[in-house]
């Protein structure tokens, strides 16, 4: 497996999209599905700043929405290339005007997910099951958490929290 190179943060406001290109003809010409990407990160983000640095799919996806909003091509041949309805392409370049080039990128990119289990809540379960439940199942253990303690998580979550934990072997059906 090929390693990435480790990504540098590059803010939005000063994006490799932007470097150099104001004016210059020959871009207008070039290919939009061709261009060199190398330079451009996987994907960073700085907590302490709140910078998101894109992926390279999203300086992609960039180029064929700045590409749809200038009318060098249509919104249907964006939607080709991006792959998505039309319709999403319009909702996607009005978005560009409105909100710049975050546009492109999901609300909770680079922050913690709406679904995600407190860490004290994932603490407390954790506790109780290395004490009193070492040796039962995600599923029994779920339902004890549930039924005993009030803690309502999903058998998955509680498996997947075992596994980490070496408290249980997947696929085998037995205690780690």
């Amino acid at each position: 497996m090929n390693a990435m190179p480790a990504a540098t943060l590059i803010p939005i406001t000063s994006s490799p999209f932007y470097a150099g290109r104001a004016g210059r003809a020959k871009d207008a010409a070039a290919p939009l599905q061709n261009s060199s990407t190398a330079a451009w990160p996987a994907e960073v983000h700085d907590s302490r700043s709140g910078n998101v640095a894109f992926r390279e799919s999203d300086y992609t996806r960039l180029k064929i929405l700045h590409a749809a909003r200038e009318r060098r091509i249509s919104q249907r041949q964006a939607a080709a290339q991006l792959q998505v309805s039309v319709r999403w392409v319009r909702k996607l370049v009005g978005r560009l005007r409105q909100r710049g080039e975050r546009a492109v990128l999901h609300g909770l990119r680079g922050r913690p997910s709406n679904r995600q289990v407190p860490p004290e809540l994932a603490g407390r379960a954790l506790a109780l099951i290395r004490a009193h439940y070492q040796g039962f199942g995600p599923t029994r253990v779920a339902a004890e958490l549930a039924g005993r303690y009030g803690l309502r998580i999903s058998r998955e979550t509680v498996r997947k929290w075992m596994i980490a934990e070496g408290l249980w072997r997947p696929g085998t059906g037995l205690p780690g």
